[in-house]
């Protein structure tokens, strides 16, 4: 699927679907699993073994991957994938706007609270927290 387009988890965010809050919710459906935020870290992000701080360059390209690409592409894939004719021109002026740094900043931050963890919960498994303390 090409990035920025409908997927079935899309179709829950409704009327969001054409706002921030919608792109921030693209954003979590696709990488929730392997990003999360704390307060006294900022982003962090999921390697193959440990979650790894410091990770807001890579959730930079992650809110950017999601309107990046060809649009005439992301358009098939919108209509092909149910988007109503009708909601045609409020897709394309959405894709094209979403691409905004402001825009991709507001995802970021709308993100944040959807993916946050309580910096306690780092240590209470010993095997986990003894990973963290690597860094």
């Amino acid at each position: 699927m090409v990035e920025g387009m409908i997927s079935t988890e899309e179709k829950e965010i409704g009327d969001d679907r054409f706002t921030d809050l919608g792109n921030a919710m693209k954003l979590v459906n696709k990488y929730g699993s392997t990003i999360r935020y704390a307060s006294i870290f900022g982003w962090l992000m999921w390697g193959n073994d440990r979650w790894y701080r410091n990770a807001q360059s890579h959730i930079d390209r992650l809110c950017h991957s999601l309107f990046s690409g060809d649009f005439k592409t992301a358009l098939m894939e919108f209509v092909n994938a149910g988007g109503e004719l009708r909601d045609v021109k409020k897709f394309a002026t959405h894709w094209h706007k979403s691409r905004d740094a402001g825009k991709l900043r507001s995802m970021e931050k709308l993100a944040r609270s959807h993916v946050e963890i309580e910096p306690s919960t780092l240590d209470s498994d010993c095997v986990l927290w003894s990973k963290w303390k690597k860094w």
